[in-house]
C-alpha cells in the first residue's frame, strides 16, 4: 500500500501497453474499503484520487456513494490517510471490468455483510 505520491509514480512508470488498472483504497490499518478501475492515460488526473475530492468537496451529486464518502471523511477527520494499491494491470477495459467484478466479489461488500467494501 502506498500514499498518493508513490502510487501516482507507480502508475506513471508502468508499462505503457497496459492501459487499464484495478485499484484498491485502504483504511490506515490496511483494510480495503473500495475497489475501482482507472486508466493510465489520464496522467496526473487519476480516478483513484477523485474519491477524496468527492467526499470532502463535492457534498452532493446524483449517484454519490455516501457509504464510501463517510468512510473517507472518518479517515481524514481522525488524522489518517487513505492508502492505495494497484491490484492488477489490463490490456483492455473489458479485462479490467472482469477483474474488478471478481475482486469485489472476493473481498465482499459491507452492506451485504460479506466483507469490508463500500462498493
Amino acid at each position: 500500500m502506498k500514499n498518493q505520491e508513490n502510487i501516482l509514480l507507480e502508475i506513471l512508470e508502468a508499462n505503457i501497453k497496459y492501459s487499464s488498472y484495478i485499484y484498491v483504497l485502504h483504511k490506515p490499518d490496511g483494510t480495503p474499503f473500495y475497489v475501482g478501475k482507472g486508466t493510465k492515460f489520464s496522467g496526473q488526473k487519476q480516478r483513484l484520487f477523485s474519491h477524496l475530492k468527492e467526499a470532502l468537496v463535492e457534498k452532493t451529486w446524483k449517484g454519490k456513494n455516501e457509504f464510501k464518502a463517510n468512510t473517507i471523511r472518518k479517515i481524514i477527520q481522525s488524522g489518517g490517510e487513505i492508502l492505495y494499491s494497484i491490484d492488477s494491470w489490463h490490456e483492455t477495459p473489458l479485462l479490467a471490468n472482469l477483474r474488478e467484478i471478481d475482486l469485489i466479489a472476493s473481498i465482499g461488500r459491507k452492506c451485504k455483510g460479506e466483507g469490508s467494501l463500500t462498493n
